[in-house]
């Protein structure tokens, strides 16, 4: 069983707090910070230095303002990774679509059921980034130029898995990018939806030299992972593989999990059978909180503090959640 503690406390002004849906850790010269973004935001990356040792502290010299258009809707920032050897922090949109949502309080039944069927959707282009924000290693400012990439949607309307999905809103099973991680050059985009056939989730790898001038991201993979049914709403990288966030890939309460993944494709056929031990591991359940004003938590955000020969220090955030609720986890390996 983990051991949760529930005494992290995030000091200062976070924007849209309640919203938080990205986190990373690192160090800037030894000092421990956190990266994270709101699905709500912008334009910004806000970075929290570590004060004490559950305490961090919104450092106001080190946001991040990402290159986007003056009129930008929101980014929908949904997954934030770092690579130690480079310094870089990536930054990645959802990708999604969406559509209009029944309104309960404010709307008829009627005027709800054509909210249901409506038709139009809103394609929001703005959510189709990926950035790289290279740090100074010393000092935590922004080194150079923000590289971004907005070509994504056009590696999906050319795959054979993706492209029947990319008009499709998100939580309709349609395209949405939930996870983010960063792992030896590459790096791994993990899909809320959709979901294919016999629950299997797509995460797509591309190499982290796309942003690159004379490179692109026509060299990619999509592995398949299959979480119960779940959906990938974060990941991050460990040692041996993965731990992913996985929960409803719509608007459903929960469940929510905590899985290792090797990082290996998870299709099989009688040419590559199943693995013992399996690819897939689920570690533990992620019960549901309650915020202050009675909205349930959704787990949103992952980052791995420390990690040792038999377990995981982790923190959890989480969407609903006043300055995103974060959880200190103790994860024993299995």
């Amino acid at each position: 069983m983990p051991i949760i503690s529930k005494s992290v406390t995030f000091v200062g002004k976070i924007h849209h707090d309640e919203d938080l849906s990205a986190i990373a850790n690192f160090e800037i010269d030894g000092i421990s910070y956190l990266a994270v973004g709101s699905d709500e935001s912008k334009y910004r990356v806000q970075l929290l230095k570590q004060t004490s040792k559950q305490v961090y502290e919104v450092d106001n010299d080190l946001e991040i303002t990402l290159p986007v258009p003056a009129k930008a809707d929101e980014l929908d920032i949904e997954g934030i990774s770092y690579d130690p050897e480079t310094a870089c922090l990536y930054v990645i949109g959802s990708h999604s679509q969406k559509r209009k949502t029944v309104k309960v309080d404010s709307k008829t039944a009627a005027e709800n059921r054509k909210r249901l069927t409506d038709a139009k959707i809103s394609p929001e282009t703005d959510r189709n980034r990926i950035f790289q924000v290279a740090l100074k290693s010393k000092s935590g400012k922004v080194k150079g130029e923000i590289q971004q990439l907005d070509t994504l949607k056009t590696i999906f309307a050319q795959d054979d898995y993706l492209k029947r999905f990319i008009d499709i809103p998100s939580k309709e099973n349609g395209i949405d990018i939930e996870g983010l991680a960063f792992r030896a050059g590459e790096l791994f985009l993990g899909f809320r939806g959709p979901i294919l056939r016999g629950n299997y989730v797509p995460v797509l790898v591309v190499s982290s030299d796309a942003f690159t001038p004379s490179k692109d991201l026509e060299n990619y993979e999509i592995r398949f992972v299959q979480l119960n049914g779940s959906a990938i709403r974060d990941m991050t990288a460990v040692k041996d593989g993965f731990l992913i966030i996985g929960g409803p890939m719509g608007d459903a309460p929960g469940p929510y999990g905590i899985y290792f993944w090797d990082g290996t494709d998870m299709v099989y056929g009688t040419d590559r059978p199943v693995p013992v031990p399996p690819a897939i591991l689920h570690l533990e359940e992620i019960p549901p909180i309650i915020g202050d004003s009675g909205a349930q938590g959704k787990a949103e955000g992952i980052t791995v503090l420390d990690e040792t020969a038999t377990g995981y220090r982790v923190l959890i955030i989480y969407d609903s959640i006043k300055a995103g609720g974060p959880q200190l986890w103790h994860i024993p390996k299995p």
